[in-house]
């Protein structure tokens, strides 16, 4: 999708990316993005994927042959064809006119009863995050072809439009499609992908198809966790920072390559001040900009991993002598969920009846700013940065997030597994050769 054509009104701008948008459940469109996903994700995360070795991967559908990822990548196909579902993994980065948009159209089609004949059909999801007057919000957008049974999820990145507006105005495509980039490498919809059956129509409208080993089995100790450390949610994003993290041991070229990736996102950051004709706003963008990429490293990354530190202290420095520097942020009342940081965690915690302390310190000014930024969404910068750093000496009051997720990740490629035979897509291991 494109965004940028300054000659084009809003309007014509949304219209030119819904007709494009609906072209992808075409079964030929469709079929060519699940080939090109499953193929990036084998050659990529799934080489990593973390099942501490609780899988003989030789046994896992005996009747094709190969490696742990070509496996995967195998079971990722086959769960597209028997739930008529793609969820993808790369993250779209969106206006939010364009979000706003669709909505309209959803809720006009509602009202009227439009679309109801058509044959395709929208929806959208997001969670918009508030921090003081700026809003983060991750969402997805799911197309519906009711003749050929298939949908297409897309993942995204929302953005406001003044700060959207603001890149393309001073000519910083590079930067969305940075941001792009590492949002797409952060993400974990694939995993929700493979267990798509468990999601809401909203997001993945599958075909009704025999699920108990996942739907009934798999997802049984999830239940009652909600959004708690050990549900559902927690367990895609705790799975995926594991294997980004083994994955940036293991290959270095992967991590040489993403960390210059957060380079080059700061070097355009750092470059609005040289921007003559928006010196009123700069610094507003530099601001939103930075929160962005950093709450993005901390769906991955615990928060004191060197290069988030380097990452804060880099937007510190740019932003000292403005009016976001970490003494306006102190020297005014915290709004929105910013103001909240103990509550959330507590009610996130007590879903596991943990009792933890949430006071995180700010003892210096990087300190402060990655405290502010982690205010966002709190829980997920706390229990990646656990799982990090976790051990076995007590006193731990953090579950061992490592061994819980292998095992999940394990019994997970077993139930679908499980779930794929009773509908006929592998063979049973029970059936005798005649």
């Amino acid at each position: 999708m494109d965004f940028t054509n300054l000659a084009q009104s809003h309007e014509e701008i949304c219209q030119s990316n819904l007709t494009e948008l609906l072209k992808l459940v075409s079964p030929v469109l469709w079929a060519q993005n699940l080939a090109d996903e499953s193929q990036e994700l084998k050659t990529g995360f799934l080489k990593y994927f973390v099942d501490g070795d609780f899988i003989v991967w030789e046994n896992i559908v005996p009747e094709f042959s190969g490696t742990k990822e070509q496996k995967l990548s195998h079971i990722f196909c086959t769960q597209a064809e028997r739930s008529g579902s793609l969820i993808s993994n790369k993250m779209q980065i969106l206006p939010s006119y364009f979000f706003n948009f669709l909505e309209g159209i959803i809720h006009d089609a509602d009202l009227e009863g439009d679309g109801k004949d058509s044959s395709t059909e929208l929806s959208v999801f997001s969670m918009p995050k508030r921090l003081d007057a700026d809003v983060y919000n991750l969402g997805f957008i799911q197309i519906h072809s009711r003749d050929k049974e298939i949908n297409f999820s897309l993942p995204a990145v929302i953005l406001p439009d003044d700060h959207y507006d603001f890149l393309i105005r001073n000519d910083k495509a590079d930067l969305l499609e940075n941001i792009g980039k590492l949002a797409s490498l952060v993400n974990h919809d694939y995993l929700h992908h493979f267990t798509s059956d468990l999601l809401v129509k909203t997001i993945a409208r599958n075909l009704e198809r025999h699920s108990h080993f996942i739907k009934e089995n798999w997802y049984n100790d999830f239940q009652g966790e909600g959004n708690g450390p050990k549900g559902y949610e927690s367990w895609a994003l705790l799975s995926h920072a594991k294997t980004f993290q083994m994955r940036i041991q293991q290959d270095t070229t992967f991590g040489k390559t993403f960390f210059s990736l957060i380079d080059r996102i700061f070097d355009d950051i750092e470059s609005f001040s040289a921007l003559v004709e928006e010196k009123q706003s700069y610094s507003k963008e530099q601001n939103y900009f930075s929160n962005l990429a950093i709450f993005l490293l901390m769906r991955v990354l615990p928060t004191d991993h060197p290069k988030i530190l380097e990452s804060a202290a880099r937007q510190n420095d740019m932003l000292r002598d403005t009016d976001y520097s970490t003494f306006e942020l102190a020297k005014n009342a915290w709004k929105g969920e910013a103001k909240n940081m103990p509550t959330l965690l507590k009610r996130f915690f007590s879903a596991s009846h943990m009792n933890i302390s949430t006071k995180i310190p700010p003892d210096d000014e990087q300190s402060f700013r990655l405290e502010y930024i982690r205010r966002i969404a709190p829980e997920i910068s706390y229990v990646v940065t656990e799982q990090a750093h976790y051990t076995e000496k007590p006193p731990h009051q953090i579950p061992n997030f490592i061994d819980r997720i292998e095992r999940k990740n394990a019994a997970m490629v077993k139930s679908l597994e499980s779930d794929l035979i009773m509908d006929g897509y592998f063979q049973s291991p029970f059936n005798k050769p005649h």
